[in-house]
């Protein structure tokens, strides 16, 4: 889909005032479809052993109900891992018994298992919630399963901490050593509504920096034999994602990657530390679309700076096979390669008139700003707050020991700064 600039500007319009938005298409033949953006979280694991392999395929089963749980049971259509057609989801020609459907499903020499849910009727609607899951159920040690959440802004905002615990705990149960969580296009189930996001993903990429493009089926991690790794490396984070594996130990490992991540200038970067092989990073409260109009964002471009030892600079971003006379501008390689360079200091992206140089928050300083560390004595009445405490802020008189003595700071080390008289 190509726009004209008048459609495009207002479509832009659009995801500014409302990153969760989707649109109507009438086709010739009267077919709609309404494709949009939405958040995701989307999580790639290794099979393992054979036996290994199943037991995560039951993982995500369990997954299946639990979200459905959390959304308020609002799945009405599921695909069939046989013949990939939608049926209802509490109709008869879907599995009744999903655990025994996996532990005996075989599909040849494949043996690859799909599983896909979504709130909407029809699989070619971008949804407002889905669950879209690929499975290897062989020995495979070098390609990625991936497991992904489609869902609103607005029901992330009311259920951010149970769905955040949920996500974290089924990362470790999967041993999952890339993840991503942000703003990006409500993918359809069905695989062939691609081609119609592609040209629109495309325009759109070029006025928002926190637009990621996350489509595990074509991002690359097909293509490990030809690429080295599976996936070829990691994409900078829109918003939170999960570092683990090869790419953690490509960045020095958990304790490296959290003392790199702590610094002042940057207080909103939070990380959890989920095992010795996995760490969860967030960037700011929730996602955010990021306009090329603004400055490039600094804790984003801060946090890419950091991890891009272990990027990968030939992920697939399109995938779609074009007709010869299809004239959709979509993600080259060299498109895809500037595009992921997108928060570097020496990025063109998305044009050099438009881009602007990060810039940095201004950090607190211990000679501009007054300060002192948790057991000194305060030095001033009035309120006080600590970054990396989320923020906290604490009423002190002048010669108290300052709080926090025994707390670790969730993104770096403890140090109190005066806000204002109490």
């Amino acid at each position: 889909m190509n726009f004209e600039h008048e459609e495009m500007a207002e479509i832009v319009q659009d995801v500014n005032q409302s990153p969760n938005i989707k649109w109507s298409w009438e086709f010739a033949d009267g077919r709609e479809q309404w494709l949009g953006l939405g958040c995701f979280a989307t999580l790639y694991f290794r099979s393992g052993t054979a036996r290994q392999a199943r037991d995560k395929a039951h993982i995500v089963v369990d997954c299946i109900d639990r979200f459905n749980a959390m959304i308020g049971n609002k799945f009405v259509t599921g695909k069939h891992p046989d013949s990939s057609r939608p049926h209802p989801f509490s109709g008869k020609r879907l599995p009744q018994d999903w655990h025994a459907y996996t532990e005996n499903y075989h599909d040849g020499s494949l043996t690859n298992i799909n599983y896909g849910f979504t709130s909407e009727k029809a699989i070619t609607d971008s949804p407002e919630f889905a669950l879209s899951s690929k499975v290897r159920l062989a020995n495979n040690t070098e390609d990625y399963n991936n497991l992904r959440f489609d869902f609103t802004l607005t029901w992330w905002r009311s259920q951010q901490v149970a769905f955040g615990r949920f996500l974290r705990e089924t990362a470790r149960q999967l041993g999952a050593e890339q993840g991503y969580m942000g703003l990006g296009f409500a993918r359809p189930l069905d695989l062939g509504a691609s081609a119609d996001i592609e040209g629109l993903e495309y325009q759109l990429a070029q006025h928002f920096y926190g637009l990621d493009i996350e489509q595990p089926f074509w991002n690359g991690f097909e293509n490990s034999k030809t690429r080295g790794l599976p996936l070829g490396g990691m994409r900078p984070l829109v918003w939170a994602g999960l570092v683990g594996g090869p790419w953690l130990q490509k960045l020095g490992g958990a304790d490296a990657l959290v003392n790199a991540l702590r610094h002042d200038a940057h207080p909103a970067i939070r990380t959890e530390v989920l095992n010795p092989d996995q760490v969860w990073i967030e960037v700011g409260d929730e996602p955010q679309i990021h306009p090329v109009t603004e400055p490039v964002p600094a804790d984003l471009a801060f946090v890419a700076k950091v991890m891009r030892p272990a990027r990968g600079e030939e992920l697939s971003l399109s995938g779609m096979a074009r007709w010869d006379d299809d004239d959709d501008m979509v993600f080259t390689p060299t498109e895809s390669r500037r595009w992921l360079k997108r928060f570097d200091d020496d990025s063109d992206w998305p044009t050099p008139e438009i881009r602007q140089p990060p810039q940095t928050p201004e950090a607190p300083s211990r000679t501009a700003t007054l300060s002192a560390l948790p057991g000194e004595p305060c030095p001033k009445d009035g309120l006080w707050f600590a970054p990396h405490l989320g923020m906290k802020e604490v009423n002190m008189r002048q010669g108290d020991p300052m709080p926090s003595m025994d707390e670790a700071g969730r993104s770096g080390s403890v140090i109190w700064y005066w806000k204002a008289p109490s």
